[in-house]
């Protein structure tokens, strides 16, 4: 809270003291012994801080190592990363950094992945004026003091703390206490205060010069105990000399009973308020309250901030101590002569309602009409702090001898709204619950409202049953109405987005009336995520062009809102982005999640937060990388475990399970809570759509190393039989084309899929679905043995997928045009295009996609050329599928065809199909002359 009662805050470690010569040195040490470290300058301006860094960088070449400078401005603060733009310059990054996109640094992952390698022979980064960073920077910033980077990288960071953000301030004052932090604190420049505060002319004698240097070091609270008394009662209770310090100054001198108070009265109305109300919160006269200020200044507990005018605790941790050892008495006519003072001032309600719970008599109507105010105001941009004042109005109506039950209600349903949205989920629907035998009391616009968000938060809690109930009154209630009010979309919204969780395709019906009806409220926003829902609806439908056309104008309308008007509505952004992603356009899906997980992060909203972190995952699932598909499907995971919301938390589980196998397959699995190994071991076996997506990615990347007959039995069960009916028709042609690969991996040349993926494909055209279609003819080509024509299809289909953002279906078409290539006899072209899709396969973030590459390469060409070598021939092998090159070399052990049967769980018939094929290919005319040909192709490769 502002002005309130602090909350408390990390204090800073003892560490936090003035720079030292050789201290540099020392950190210099520890960095080459190869232990990473931060170090914090901090300091006002003009207080030395670039003419030290500037030492310190001198100390740091002459010890011979690397380094880097940045410095931040005002100006950057739009532009992510850009407090560490010096890195893209650096001969380091050379050969690793892309300069012709403009999102050098489009994530934190990939930043943190270039500083790794930059830093692995040692490497020292200065980065000035970091208080004007942006906010990515400062996110970042915050990450490698908390999570440090196993390599020697020493980081000298310098700002103005009064400017930094908390976060900042923060996470310093967290790695000091952690030991990855050395602090250092240059003082105050000299400036007299004193005299424009309390309105004397700069000659006065009663004016003393400030030091040259301020002490600016955190104070020992027993230095803060009252001296001797000279008036009035004392702010501070007499067990003051007892209490536990917040951290050590030595020398600090006790305060005065009149600089007590006036730091007494900045714990009472929090940071950046002026002299004025400094001294009527602390009752003392003008000059004496003018020369406190001055010595509090002096030393080192208040700083100025907005050039002098207004002051702050220079240590944030104090404000709560203070406040805490008030006495009583003294405390609770403080907040009456700060809320008195604000309210004179016509200060709003955010500003009043933290002053009165610590009121002598807080139960006065007004003061509740104050809290309703300010909680409504802070319902959406600081949700907790709502909570908190909701739960003081509703306690101080309880306890009020007039009872005023219709009012009480109001506040409940408000306050259960906001426990939902803080992300208490489970206590704001059970809250909720207990308001509904008074409920139809309420207004009509008010029900439809609550009805809608509540039925959306109990199908969160996979409460199916209690959401439905809700959404049925909801509608039957508009359906009487000859005008339904605005807030009736909601409720076809909800109903969207739980449908969307269920896989149960919302109603179109419904939603044409939602967009009808927002167009007759001529409300634009309104009709942004009607048309979002309907533009969902004709995707999952498969008409993909109208859908297209729907989702167009959905995205312009929604694109003119600013984030505060949206905040609001984030279920929109949802489900335009999910929509967006089933007609292929990724990249705009993308952009609209993200937006929404940005808005509602800053807003401190969590009861959407996962379906938007999941749509977000999904996208990237598809077009990659995958590190930032696993960062949003592992944030889903932990919101959802600790707000309840089981279904979404499934979902998160399994996808996260999923990726991290891509992305490395022999890592260790995290630690999950008891009873979840089962589900995370087997991804595919995940309930809902989760579980389709992870059986598509999985056949996906196994297609080069898996079990054809197993992958198509999986596909077909998890996906709803031969018609594949489980899918959204933009979906389908993506599934048969898989079906289609491991047809021909296990020697069916039947071109069924093949021609099914071309029908699903005209049904439903697209970016993310016609490129499907021309892959399953690729496979079947192939199988076929029409090699050079297949290449070209496969061409064709890498080009598709590279224009839809799906660089890891690129690299499967590269890879599988490379065997086509090889077959027909160009090894030059066939190394060319392995090395595209392996380059393909690690900007996808696949380490198991890239590793099944440098298998399929030794399968594909045993002995082809490296770039520079001369073509080897081609391998005859090359032109076989895997089951083919499988029962080859089995046969060429000389054993039975009942035994090669038996040993690759097949049947004679089959063995029998599969050696026709071979020696068609390979041109030999009986086992005896495969097994030579297969023993000189061996000992043509060793």
């Amino acid at each position: 809270m502002a002005n309130g009662a602090p909350s408390a805050r990390p204090t800073r470690a003892s560490t936090d003291r003035r720079p030292q010569p050789g201290d540099f040195r020392s950190v210099l040490a520890s960095l080459r012994s190869g232990e990473g470290r931060v170090v914090e300058l901090a300091g006002e301006r003009h207080s030395g801080k670039t003419r030290l860094l500037a030492s310190w960088k001198q100390e740091a070449e002459a010890a011979g190592l690397t380094t880097l400078r940045g410095c931040s401005t005002e100006a950057d603060q739009d532009f992510p990363y850009a407090a560490f733009a010096c890195l893209v310059g650096s001969r380091l990054l050379s050969e690793t950094v892309d300069h012709s996109g403009k999102k050098r640094f489009s994530h934190r992952l990939d930043v943190r992945q270039l500083l790794n390698r930059c830093a692995q022979d040692g490497l020292v980064l200065f980065l000035d004026d970091f208080h004007w960073a942006d906010s990515d920077s400062v996110e970042l910033a915050e990450h490698l003091i908390r999570c440090p980077l196993d390599v020697p990288l020493l980081m000298a960071v310098a700002h103005r703390p009064r400017l930094s953000s908390e976060r900042l301030r923060s996470a310093f004052a967290h790695g000091a206490e952690m030991g990855t932090v050395e602090s250092f604190q240059l003082g105050p420049p000299p400036s007299p205060r004193s005299g424009r505060v309390a309105e004397l002319p700069t000659a006065a004698p009663q004016l003393r010069p400030l030091p040259a240097v301020g002490r600016a070091a955190p104070v020992d609270l027993r230095a803060i105990a009252p001296g001797p008394a000279t008036t009035g009662e004392h702010a501070i209770a007499d067990t003051a000399d007892t209490a536990g310090t917040a951290a050590t100054a030595p020398g600090t001198a006790s305060l005065t009973a009149e600089e007590l108070q006036v730091l007494s009265a900045c714990a009472v109305l929090g940071d950046g308020h002026d002299w004025a109300a400094l001294t009527a919160v602390a009752e003392l006269p003008r000059e004496v309250s003018a020369f406190a200020i001055d010595e509090l200044v002096t030393k080192g507990l208040l700083v100025p901030v907005e050039a002098g005018t207004r002051f702050a605790l220079r240590n944030p941790s104090l404000r709560a101590q203070l406040h805490d050892r008030m006495s009583l008495r003294w405390r609770a006519k403080a907040h009456s002569r700060a809320m008195n003072l604000l309210a004179r001032r016509a200060a709003p309600a955010a500003e009043l309602a933290p002053h009165i719970e610590f009121l002598p008599d807080p139960h006065d109507p007004d003061n509740v009409d104050v809290l309703e105010r300010a909680a409504r105001e802070a319902l959406w941009g600081a949700p907790r702090l709502s909570v908190c004042w909701l739960r003081i109005a509703v306690r101080m109506l309880r306890e009020s001898e007039a009872r005023d039950e219709q009012r009480r209600r109001r506040l409940t349903l408000t306050l259960a709204s906001a426990l939902a949205i803080s992300g208490e989920l489970v206590e704001g629907c059970r809250l909720f619950r207990s308001t509904l035998p008074g409920f139809r009391e309420l207004p009509v616009r008010a029900r439809v409202h609550y009805l809608a968000f509540h039925a959306l938060a109990e199908g969160l809690l996979d409460h199916s049953t209690e959401a439905e109930m809700l959404l049925t009154e909801g509608l039957g209630l508009v359906e009487i109405l000859r005008q339904p009010p605005a807030e009736a979309i909601g409720l076809y919204v909800s109903r969207g987005l739980i449908g969307l969780m269920d896989n149960q395709p919302p109603s179109v019906l419904q939603a044409h009336t939602a967009v009808r009806l927002a167009i007759r409220q001529r409300d634009r926003l309104a009709e942004a995520g009607a048309r979002a829902l309907l533009g969902l609806c004709e995707a999952l439908d498969g008409r993909t062009e109208v859908a297209a056309r729907t989702l167009s104008v959905s995205g312009s309308l929604i694109d003119g809102f600013s984030d505060q008007r949206l905040r609001k509505h984030p279920e929109y952004l949802a489900l335009l982005g999910r929509a967006e992603a089933l007609i292929g356009r990724f990249e705009s899906a993308a952009v609209h999640l993200e937006r929404g997980v940005a808005l509602l992060r800053a807003a401190e909203h969590e009861h959407l937060l996962p379906v938007l972190l999941m749509g977000v995952a999904h996208v990237r699932l598809r077009v990659g990388p995958l590190g930032q598909a696993l960062e949003a499907a592992v944030e889903a995971e932990a919101i959802t475990r600790r707000n309840g919301s089981h279904r979404v938390h499934a979902d998160a589980r399994a996808l996260s399970a999923l990726i991290g196998e891509w992305r490395d397959p022999d890592r260790r699995a995290p630690a999950r809570p008891a009873g979840q190994a089962d589900a995370d071991a087997d991804p595919a076996q995940a309930p809902g759509h989760a579980g389709v997506v992870a059986t598509l990615a999985l056949a996906a990347v196994a297609q080069f190393d898996g079990d054809a007959r197993r992958d198509t039995a999986r596909l077909l069960e998890a996906c709803g039989g031969a018609g594949l009916s489980a899918l959204p028709p933009s979906m389908r042609p993506r599934g048969f084309e898989l079906l289609t690969a491991t047809a021909m991996e296990a020697g069916d040349p039947s071109s069924e899929w093949s021609a099914r993926a071309m029908a699903a494909s005209l049904a439903s055209p697209g970016p993310g679905s016609t490129p499907y279609a021309l892959a399953a003819c690729a496979h079947t080509v192939r199988g076929a043995g029409d090699h050079p024509r297949a290449l070209q299809l496969y061409l064709d289909a890498a080009a598709d997928f590279t224009a839809a953002g799906l660089i890891g279906d690129r690299a499967r078409m590269l890879a599988l045009g490379a065997a086509s290539a090889a077959a027909a006899g160009k090894q030059e072209q066939a190394g060319r295009l392995l090395s595209a899709a392996k380059l393909a396969a690690e900007a996808y973030g696949s380490a198991r996609l890239v590793a099944n590459l440098e298998r399929f390469e030794h399968l594909v060409r045993p002995h082809a050329a490296r770039p520079g070598e001369p073509c080897a021939r081609p391998c005859p092998l090359a032109s076989l599928t895997n089951r083919e090159r499988e029962v080859a070399r089995l046969a060429a052990t000389g054993i039975r065809n009942r035994d090669i049967a038996t040993a690759l769980a097949l049947s004679p018939k089959t063995v029998e199909i599969h050696l026709s094929r071979i020696y068609r290919k390979l041109d030999v005319h009986s086992k005896s002359e495969l097994v030579r040909r297969i023993v000189d192709l061996d000992q043509a490769v060793t």
